[in-house]
């Protein structure tokens, strides 16, 4: 019984490394190479421009009417992107919609946001620096005390010392009650490096759901309720310091829609998002002088939104391309495996077991596999009772139960 059991075992765990490396393998030989277009707005003709870098030299991009460009034609169509080289050539326009161009307002307002599926789930280590955001010397330093909220205070920990800082943690502490804080904190998010011009500290979210912005102001608390309703379920907050100034970052829910945080009152300020899934698509947000373009990106799609700086919808653009599951490696690879296990995945930073591109295709295998199987038991004179299992094995799992089976025969105990 041992033998048996030990047997099963050890067939399980040749299907599931069978799952993982045969179709990576498989794509590693096959995979196609997929051109996937970057979408830009252009404010001179007021059409999207998709670029598609298949080294094609006469066409660099593509505007939505048709007419293509060449890489050097397609510069002067987005003035604030490519605004040094222009600067540089003395062919940046003075004015663009009758607003005039000054380098250092389109530098100023130039931007670009970027968020992977991954990024909502990164692992976060519960202590964070809360950095001096009016420094004396103009630049950002890493302090010496870190701070957690634990079930009923801000406490404040020495780095040096491990040692409790007992005036930050009760000053804090105390502004937060103040604030109506309901401890412990739910989520806290930042953006913990020095690598910015300045800070804007953290946004917590409460026991009760609502978002304080916390921040350290020559020493002194600063603790707002912000006022974003608390029946928002929010997954995640990109804080991101921008010179502009018009938003603290970008807030994606639960369900999967996107807002800006602002500063005018940390009003929040929704943004398209039609077929947008946080779990699958990347977020890519451009922003410029007159408009922000909004663009989800999935394996075989972009749509892109673009909006004024009212954020009035002023154009759409969705793109379609096959995917390598659509192309024929894909379609043979269906006809081969059942499934695939992937050890990670783009909507998670954490290594797992991913089951991915289940095939009920490959049924038809699985069916000649087995219909095999039978055929090589009858001639091998082994007994199809007591092999029962491995037929079971081969009809679920297909390639993955045949190689198991035959990797680890049973030979029948008479």
């Amino acid at each position: 019984m041992l033998l048996k059991l030990s047997r099963i075992v050890l067939i399980f765990i040749v299907i599931l490394i069978a799952s993982v490396y045969l179709p990576h393998f498989y794509w590693m030989a096959a995979s196609p190479r997929i051109h996937k277009p970057n979408i830009y707005y252009s404010p001179v003709i007021k059409k999207f421009l998709t670029f598609k870098y298949d080294n094609n030299p006469n066409v660099f991009c593509t505007a939505s009417d048709g007419k293509t460009y060449s890489r050097k034609g397609s510069d002067t169509l987005l003035p604030f992107l490519n605004y040094r080289l222009l600067a540089a050539k003395s062919s940046m326009p003075d004015s663009i919609d009758d607003i005039e161009i000054i380098l250092e307002d389109v530098r100023r307002n130039n931007f670009l946001l970027r968020t992977r599926p991954y990024q909502l789930d990164l692992p976060q280590i519960p202590v964070y620096p809360l950095f001096e955001s009016k420094p004396e010397r103009l630049q950002l330093e890493i302090p010496e005390c870190f701070f957690r909220i634990t079930k009923d205070k801000m406490d404040f920990i020495n780095t040096k010392t491990n040692k409790q800082n007992k005036q930050l943690t009760e000053i804090f502490t105390k502004s937060l009650v103040k604030a109506g804080f309901s401890f412990p904190s739910k989520n806290i998010f930042g953006n913990p490096t020095t690598r910015k011009a300045f800070d804007e500290g953290y946004f917590v979210i409460d026991n009760n759901n609502f978002v304080y912005h916390i921040k350290m102001l020559k020493g002194k608390p600063f603790c707002v309720k912000t006022g974003i309703p608390n029946d928002i379920r929010i997954k995640k907050i990109i804080i991101k310091e921008n010179s502009l100034k018009e938003f603290y970052g970008h807030m994606i829910t639960k369900d999967d829609r996107v807002f800006f945080i602002l500063y005018d009152q940390y009003k929040l300020q929704e943004l398209p998002n039609e077929g947008y899934d946080s779990s699958r698509d990347h977020v890519f947000m451009v922003g410029n002088l007159l408009y922000r373009t909004i663009s989800f990106i999935s394996t075989n799609s972009v749509t892109s939104t673009v909006v004024n700086r009212q954020y009035k919808i002023v154009d759409t653009l969705k793109k379609t391309w096959k995917d390598k599951y659509q192309l024929t490696p894909g379609i043979i690879s269906s006809y081969i495996f059942p499934f695939t296990i992937m050890t990670q995945d783009r909507s998670s930073y954490f290594t797992n077991i991913f089951i991915k591109h289940i095939s009920f295709k490959a049924i038809y295998l699985h069916i000649f596999l087995l219909i095999f199987t039978i055929i090589y038991y009858i001639k091998r004179k082994k007994s199809m009772i007591k092999n029962w299992l491995d037929l079971i094995f081969v009809l679920l799992f297909g390639i993955y139960g045949f190689i198991s089976i035959l990797l680890f025969q049973r030979e029948d105990i008479e």
